[in-house]
């Protein structure tokens, strides 16, 4: 569920002892507490400030920055890591499993916030995770959706709070603390270029010595997303140095075009989203932005849509390249100095069988798939490189996945087609279909088999098992 404003509120469980560090804290969305206690107003949890402080101070980059796992799952929600990554770990060497546990231990260490009070045990957990201009709350077994800055204003709220209650009492022990949380937002070019790309900061260093990136000032600078190669660069920092490397010369051989037409439409787009669309599901935002695409281009229902067409009238730059890695699919760029643009790289898995790529299933799924990161995720995590270690927020690919389908095959036109055959459920006759469906329409089989699924599912209808037999990891 989606939240818009975010609190941390301190109350004085003692005041007439006068205690200076001591405190209840509870968190609050909209008014209502949601930690220690789901909709306890009047129950906090004591703790002691300065901890709360240190942690804010230590953790403030990874909190602000970090928008992927430290390893290549997709969990849910942040609590879920530990889960998958636990699942991985039983099918690789114990070394390599124990360098993952660690990896694992220091993001949760700065991801919940209950960690901060050592010597408590058994605290209800609060997680604290960005995606985008998202900041994603969990507590008490429920998700809330707040906006970035609101999130951000929050955290620095409570620890501007601590900070000066501290001041007040100052007899030189929390001196060093409170000058570190006011520099919070200062750092070294290269730890500020890593966390922003998630690459350790001896990466970071060659890439700026070598003209590649340019770091941000500070945290503020980095939050912001408004460099495009830089974020080309985040969505590649899970791969070896020389692929991040060649990533950001794609990038960077886009040019900057003028597409006042694709401009209009997203406006459109995301305005229509944030109105009626904004407590839905990330599939469902695709959807329904496919819809408003094909509404808004008279792109009627059962025809075939031509993307590259489409895209060449709204003023995007598209480009085919050959180049590695080969899970590298495709490459969506729009920022101050290049785009918008679309690169497919003809050598990946999904496009390279041969042809040209405006008849190509795969390089027009994919341009579809870029399609939705230029109209709905301008300005955050444009680069659409959703293979490359799961460094794409999973709602982001979720609704970018769904645009895509939706876009090139309506739900509706498959269900359609599928009663017009006779409603069939039998493998032979679904594998006939699917042959139709991608022939007509020029999606990939997989893409073809999610829509069918769905199509029928309108007509309560599942036939999901019989489909991951014709068509074995969708």
């Amino acid at each position: 569920m989606d939240g818009e404003d975010l609190a941390f509120v301190l109350s004085d469980p003692r005041p007439d002892l006068g205690l200076v560090t001591t405190a209840d804290l509870r968190a609050s969305i909209d008014g209502r507490a949601v930690w220690p206690v789901l909709g306890e107003d009047a129950v906090g949890l004591e703790i002691q400030i300065d901890d709360l402080l240190s942690h804010l101070t230590e953790f403030w980059k990874p909190l602000m920055l970090r928008q992927a796992y430290p390893l290549p799952v997709k969990p849910d929600r942040p609590s879920l890591l530990r889960a998958e990554a636990t699942r991985r770990w039983g099918e690789m060497p114990r070394e390599r499993a124990a360098q993952e546990d660690d990896a694992v231990c220091i993001f949760e260490e700065a991801h919940d916030l209950s960690r901060a009070f050592a010597g408590q045990f058994g605290l209800p957990a609060l997680w604290l995770m960005r995606a985008g201009d998202i900041m994603t709350c969990e507590a008490s077994g429920r998700i809330w959706r707040i906006p970035y800055d609101n999130a951000r204003a929050a955290l620095s709220a409570i620890g501007d709070i601590i900070a000066r209650r501290l001041d007040d009492r100052d007899e030189g022990r929390w001196s060093e603390l409170i000058g570190a949380w006011r520099l919070r937002d200062q750092g070294t070019p290269a730890d500020l270029l890593a966390w922003s790309i998630g690459t350790p900061p001896e990466t970071a260093a060659r890439l700026i010595a070598n003209d590649l990136l340019d770091a941000p000032a500070n945290v503020v600078a980095a939050a912001n997303d408004d460099d495009e190669i830089r974020l080309a660069a985040r969505m590649a920092g899970a791969l070896p140095e020389a692929q991040i490397r060649s990533v950001i010369a794609l990038a960077r051989s886009a040019p900057k075009v003028e597409a006042p037409a694709l401009e209009a439409m997203a406006r459109e787009v995301r305005a229509r989203l944030a109105r009626d669309f904004r407590d839905h599901a990330a599939f469902e935002q695709g959807e329904a932005a496919a819809m408003l695409v094909r509404e808004f281009g008279d792109h009627t229902s059962a025809r075939y849509l031509d993307i590259f067409d489409l895209a060449k009238r709204l003023g995007i730059w598209v480009r085919g390249v050959a180049t590695d890695p080969a899970t590298l699919d495709g490459l969506a760029v729009w920022g101050p100095r290049h785009g918008p643009g679309a690169l497919l790289n003809e050598r990946s898995r999904r496009i390279g069988n041969g042809g040209a790529l405006e008849r190509n299933a795969g390089a027009r799924v994919t341009l579809a798939h870029e399609f939705c990161h230029l109209l709905v995720d301008r300005g955050h995590a444009l680069s659409a490189v959703d293979v490359l270690g799961g460094r794409m927020p999973n709602a982001v690919e979720a609704r970018a996945k769904a645009f895509a389908g939706e876009l090139l095959l309506p739900r509706r036109d498959a269900g359609d087609i599928w009663v017009s055959a006779g409603r069939p459920r039998g493998q032979d006759e679904l594998s006939a279909l699917l042959k139709r469906l991608t022939d007509r329409y020029r999606v990939t089989r997989s893409v073809a088999t999610w829509k069918l699924e769905h199509g029928a599912r309108d007509y309560d209808v599942d036939l999901g098992y019989m489909l991951d037999l014709i068509v074995p990891n969708r």
